[in-house]
């Protein structure tokens, strides 16, 4: 990531990111503008929920992706997964 600002003498100052830097992705924009347009949140809350695990709900976001072809990166889906267990599974 690099970032450039003008200082007051016009000169430009670069700031190249460290690795261990990285951009928070938001999970729950991603799940309101991908996963929403299939269905609601009922799906999470039912009682008869076949997610189980936080495995089976990363795979299930994964395979979903694949399904509707959004072409999420997996920080993305990661990111997705992260949401709906925060919010909903708590695994």
């Amino acid at each position: 990531m690099v970032a450039c600002t003008s200082g007051s003498d016009a000169q430009k100052e670069i700031k190249v990111a460290s690795s261990s830097e990285t951009e928070k992705i938001d999970g729950k924009a991603l799940h309101k503008e991908s996963c929403s347009k299939c269905h609601d949140s009922s799906v999470y809350t039912k009682p008869d929920r076949k997610i189980k695990s936080l495995d089976s709900l990363e795979k299930r976001v994964s395979a979903c992706n694949a399904n509707i072809g959004s072409d999420l990166e997996p920080e993305e889906l990661k990111a997705i997964s992260t949401f709906l267990n925060s919010e909903y599974y708590k695994f």
